[in-house]
């Protein structure tokens, strides 16, 4: 929601200049958008070449503010129309600190964000949400697990908790889930989210820099692991693919054990279920 309403009240246009071979073949010029610019480029007569300049601009706070606003009323709305009798909603911020940090040695945890840039009203929208909202700001671990902690507190009962989220993650988590991009309900069993947890194992997570068990795609991950495997069956399987990649060219991992291999992708993908969970189990344990 930060990213979302923070991107979606700014915009970036490109400063250019078009030059030709003569001294006076100058043409500046700007491009509303980045496909605006890549077109400009594209009808260069040979001989001419672009440069630019990228100059982002924001709306005013109150638009981002509003459309965060507009967010959370519309998810109101939608579960309220749907039937779906509730008390609060509940929003939860990561904040500081991040145990799975410590625990990636196979790529840094979201190293693939540190050149990320945010959105300009970012830490604005993020107070709004505390302020008026009441949301949470979660340390040590990531808003997901507060989440999850949450739902396992409950049981996963449909009737008490609903996990309101876009992320991929959470459908590891059983109980109901909606997502409010898509505007989908779904009822995960505990089978089914034992079942994503082990195929994201495989295939990994690239927005978190999470790199999988080497060349195993997502059609691979679904035969291997199917939701009528008992946890044992699915840790096994994971296991020997794991295995199976260290003759792969190219492994990124191929000098280390499967197994620690493995514990650590889990250790980074599994969703926290209580804060009594020790840090130093990673939050997770392979089946015995």
């Amino acid at each position: 929601m930060v990213y979302g309403c923070g991107f979606a009240a700014q915009h970036t246009v490109y400063d250019y200049v078009l030059a030709g071979e003569g001294e006076s073949d100058i043409i500046e010029g700007i491009a509303l958008s980045r496909d605006e610019l890549a077109a400009t480029g594209a009808m260069l007569p040979d001989g001419w070449a672009i440069t630019y300049n990228s100059v982002t601009e924001a709306e005013p706070l109150e638009n981002a503010l509003a459309l965060c606003k507009r967010q959370i009323t519309r998810v109101a709305e939608k579960l309220d129309g749907d039937g779906y009798e509730f008390d609060r909603i509940e929003l939860f911020l990561t904040g500081k600190g991040n145990y799975r940090d410590e625990i990636a040695t196979l790529r840094p945890y979201k190293g693939n964000r540190l050149l990320m840039e945010k959105p300009i009203h970012y830490k604005s929208i993020r107070r709004y949400l505390v302020d008026r909202w009441m949301a949470k700001v979660i340390n040590g671990w990531e808003a997901d697990d507060e989440v999850s902690m949450l739902a396992a507190s409950l049981d996963y009962d449909p009737e008490r908790v609903m996990i309101v989220s876009q992320d991929k993650d959470l459908r590891t988590v059983p109980g109901l889930l909606f997502n409010y991009r898509r505007n989908t309900y779904e009822f995960i069993t505990p089978a089914q989210a034992r079942g994503n947890f082990y195929r994201q194992i495989l295939v990994g997570d690239l927005t978190d820099n999470i790199g999988g068990v080497y060349r195993c795609g997502k059609a691979k991950a679904e035969k291997l692991i199917t939701d009528d495997m008992t946890e044992r069956q699915m840790y096994e399987a994971v296991l020997a693919e794991c295995r199976d990649s260290l003759g792969r060219k190219s492994c990124p991992y191929a000098d280390k054990d499967p197994e620690a291999v493995i514990l650590e992708l889990g250790r980074l993908l599994h969703m926290a279920r209580s804060p009594t969970e020790t840090v130093s189990a990673g939050y997770w344990i392979p089946p015995q």
